[in-house]
């Protein structure tokens, strides 16, 4: 990776001839639920419709397992180590790091609400308005991503409650209050999970921690509607769509196709709730055969919103085919696999290997790419597509050739991060290799797998690949190194224009 300053520097075509861009961003969407997999023709019908109206990515990969670092790096092409958007605890990650590496960590990190060039500001500057919709409070509450969303010309929280900072789940609550006595007993624990069982039959209906998918769709259609109606501009639309999130919450209209009794199967979705919260050694394979069910009409329910703001995105005049729609995922998730249920702590393919999908805007239908793209090559890729060259300023590549590309070219390796403040991890994918490396205090674990033959990474042959490993694990180190030196220079690149602009001042 080349250290390059951020230059705002870069040639666009006629801002008439740029497309409109829709942003489709599902928190938690699994790539098996889409495409090829047994579970698309029932659960993502117009996903799969908007596939074969564009290209699909086989092999995106997410730079981070979770949504803050992955978003990011979506809308400024930049890896989590240096935009430094990682976790509550950076600055002790940082000193972590710096432990491990020395002179080449850094002591004092980037702030969250860093300058920082993005593709919302890039289009706000080439005269884009803007629309996004969400129920997340990372985007609203926490403000990690304040300096990326403060570009568009109207950004609506659909659930704004949660983002105030107040309740969120009942077996959080109890979770956070046992652990704050400390209580940790797990006979105390299943008394409260068969509590909480009892108090959800009562209530016999499901809470959501965020807003659906149709409140967020009809949201962004009439704001959207709204601004289109008062300008004349090009439009960057991005909604963020948080049903596939836990805790996976179909309309009941789903379970009842399903002939289940509603009242039995939500109290016991709960129970399995509690489970995860308090007992997770205590999860059966029944537990995550309706895990799995909840989570794939979570999926089917949001792709039946997507379907119908197409729909009627078209009646509204913005017309599709000549509009770039962008449809992807910030993470997966894990039901069961390597023992594990959620996302944000392991590097897993589950996890980082996610759905990619774009149509309109002059692209080919029914093209399938098999070439690899990682989440930092996303921004350079849209930009060329518009017509925007802004090679020199980012860190990742345009793929836009592959689209159009007839030969079969080596994909190239895609690092991924998990930044903790006591665990780091990262992987180093390649066509056929998949290498994690976990950095812990006083610990180092190695894991390699041959994701063309072992495509569920079971087996682990960092010890019989010795020399695949060491190569891996120096590109890792490497990673590293350049990174948080890239992250400094950025550093003193942000003080030098903030010196600038307090002397323009004075002197005004």
């Amino acid at each position: 990776m080349q250290i390059l300053l951020f230059l705002a520097i870069y040639k666009v075509s006629n801002v008439n001839d740029l497309a409109n861009i829709v942003l489709l961003t599902v928190d938690c969407l699994r790539f098996d639920r889409v495409a090829d997999s047994p579970y698309s023709k029932k659960f993502t019908k117009n996903i799969n419709s908007l596939a074969n109206k564009g290209v699909l990515f086989y092999e995106a990969v997410t730079n981070s397992s979770w949504t803050i670092p992955s978003l990011i790096t979506l809308l400024t092409s930049t890896y989590p180590l240096v935009h430094n958007v990682l976790t509550d605890h950076t600055f002790k990650t940082m000193r972590f790091l710096n432990r491990c590496y020395g002179k080449y960590a850094l002591v004092y990190p980037l702030k969250t609400r860093v300058r920082i060039l993005s593709l919302p500001r890039i289009l706000h500057m080439r005269k884009y308005r803007g629309v996004c919709v969400h129920s997340s409070p990372i985007l609203s509450h926490y403000r990690y991503l304040t300096e990326i969303t403060k570009w568009f010309d109207v950004i609506r929280d659909a659930f704004p409650h949660i983002s105030k900072g107040q309740t969120i789940t009942i077996p959080e609550q109890l979770k956070s209050s046992l652990g704050a006595i400390g209580c940790h007993s797990r006979f105390i624990c299943e008394a409260f999970a068969l509590l909480y069982s009892q108090i959800s039959r009562l209530l016999r209906k499901s809470i959501k921690p965020y807003a659906d998918a149709e409140k967020i769709t009809n949201e962004a259609l009439f704001l959207t509607k709204k601004l289109k109606n008062k300008i004349d501009n090009n439009l960057f639309v991005w909604l963020h769509y948080m049903d596939v999130h836990p805790p996976y919450i179909p309309p009941i209209r789903y379970l009842e196709d399903l002939g289940w009794d509603l009242r039995e199967a939500v109290t016991e979705y709960y129970e399995i709730q509690l489970k995860i919260s308090f007992c997770p050694d205590n999860i059966t394979r029944k537990d995550l055969e309706l895990l799995n069910t909840f989570y794939n009409y979570s999926v089917k329910y949001v792709d039946e919103c997507i379907g119908y703001l197409l729909d009627k995105l078209e009646e509204m005049s913005l017309k599709l085919e000549d509009t770039l729609i962008i449809l992807t995922a910030d993470h997966g998730e894990l039901i069961g696999e390597h023992s594990a249920i959620g996302h944000g702590v392991l590097l897993y393919d589950e996890l980082v290997k996610v759905p990619l999908i774009m149509s309109g805007s002059g692209l080919p239908q029914g093209v399938k790419i098999n070439f690899q793209i990682g989440f930092i090559d996303l921004m350079p890729t849209i930009l060329e597509i518009l017509g925007i060259n802004a090679a020199q300023t980012l860190l990742g590549k345009s793929r836009a050739y592959l689209i159009n590309e007839k030969d079969n070219l080596a994909s190239e390796p895609v690092i991924s991060e998990c930044i903790g403040p006591e665990t780091c991890r990262f992987s180093y994918r390649t066509k056929d290799w998949k290498y994690i490396l976990t950095i812990r205090k006083k610990s180092m674990i190695e894991e390699l797998y041959n994701i063309r033959s072992d495509q569920k990474e079971r087996e682990n042959l960092v010890q019989m690949e010795k020399d695949f490993s060491k190569v891996f694990r120096e590109k890792i180190i490497g990673h590293i190194k350049t990174a948080m030196e890239y992250s400094r220079i950025y550093r003193e690149r942000q003080k030098l224009i903030q010196r600038i602009q307090d002397l323009k001042k004075r002197t005004l």
